[in-house]
């Protein structure tokens, strides 16, 4: 299950949207579709962000916990970071 949350907030630049999918990793928790990628490796932090609707955490505290997914991800050799060396 999932859902798509949008604020109709323009990117500029761009006739493109924001827009956030939560997804149901587990029965009854849910998580943004951003955080999956992110921790196995098969997206990078980068980019125009917005507030998450309904969440406690500051853009700043979540960038920070998001940049700590990529860190341990390209650690970790996860999805694109597994051929890469190291730096």
């Amino acid at each position: 299950a999932f859902h798509l949350l949008t604020r109709w907030e323009a990117q500029p630049n761009t006739d493109r949207y924001y827009a956030l999918i939560l997804v149901e990793y587990e029965k009854g928790n849910w998580t943004y579709l951003q955080d999956l990628l992110v921790r196995q490796g098969f997206a990078r932090v980068d980019g125009i962000t917005t507030p998450l609707p309904d969440d406690k955490r500051s853009v700043e505290t979540y960038l920070s916990q998001l940049r700590d997914h990529a860190r341990h991800a390209r650690e970790k050799r996860l999805g694109i970071w597994a051929r890469v060396k190291s730096p």
